[in-house]
């Protein structure tokens, strides 16, 4: 009796069940809004401790714990098995709570913090789909909108609120806003890449499979011309790969008479071997 060979024991072996890329960008983006929350959360707190606050202390508080209520509810979300709903949710509670941070802080639209919400309509987007990024971009001009109009009416100072912002408010503001960014560009590079590696497997799976047989495949398309000859093809007939798939044009083969039956029973299926 012969040894199985490597290859059947590869394919019988039992394989751990794989991560969906949303299942993956839920919970990274929930990673990473808790990581960015807790930063956030601790540097106010160590401002109050120390004596050292500032005017937006209390809010960078308010967004740090908004921050992590939003990564609490997404995973709770995700272990609903509801990876979409949880990229939008946890999205959109962030920027309502920087739209609130905004109004607050009596900034409104000179927010440099706004921008921030950019990221997460491209963050959605790329994760949740089209829709969700017209949801997140119709959430932030309503905001946008909403503190345009509170300034206009003079319920917030606007751009006079400005002076009362410190230097160093603005340094740990751009080091958050960088930090969001290499996060962000992280979790893109880590969802596009396990998606990436998805395919690349399931084509060497494919391959093997197709260099198992011990005939040679063939593709067609709707209108049943050949559009793919394995590499056997031409050890096992004795023809050129790259005539028959120039089946019927100048330079290709010729059909004979007695192939129709043949081809039309090609024809029947997708893809099959010979």
């Amino acid at each position: 009796m012969s040894a199985p060979s490597t290859f059947d024991s590869t394919l019988d072996a039992p394989q751990r069940p794989r991560e969906s890329p949303h299942d993956l960008a839920a919970r990274v983006l929930t990673t990473v809004l808790a990581c960015l929350g807790g930063a956030m959360t601790v540097m106010a707190i160590f401002e109050f401790a120390s004596g050292r606050t500032t005017a937006l202390s209390g809010q960078r508080l308010m967004i740090g714990l908004g921050m992590l209520a939003a990564a609490i509810l997404g995973h709770v979300l995700r272990r609903a098995a509801r990876p979409n709903a949880a990229c939008v949710v946890t999205l959109a509670m962030a920027i309502g709570t920087i739209g609130v941070h905004a109004m607050q802080v009596g900034l409104g639209v000179h927010t440099v913090s706004l921008a921030v919400a950019c990221m997460a309509i491209t963050l959605g987007g790329g994760l949740a789909g089209s829709r969700a990024a017209m949801l997140l971009t119709a959430l932030y001009l309503g905001a946008v909108g909403v503190l345009a109009w509170m300034e206009a009416s003079g319920r917030i100072p606007g751009a006079a609120a400005t002076l009362r912002v410190t230097l160093g408010d603005r340094i740990a503001a751009h080091g958050l806003y960088a930090a969001t960014a290499l996060l962000s560009a992280l979790l893109i590079n880590r969802v596009l890449g396990a998606a990436l590696r998805k395919a690349l497997d399931e084509e060497m799976r494919l391959s093997r499979l197709v260099q198992a047989a011990h005939n040679w495949a063939w593709e067609a398309d709707a209108r049943f011309r050949v559009t793919f000859l394995s590499d056997e093809f031409e050890m096992l007939s004795g023809h050129q790969r790259d005539a028959f798939l120039r089946m019927g044009e100048p330079g290709g083969v010729v059909p004979r008479a007695g192939d129709v039956d043949a081809a039309g029973e090609i024809a029947g299926e997708p893809r099959g071997e010979a």
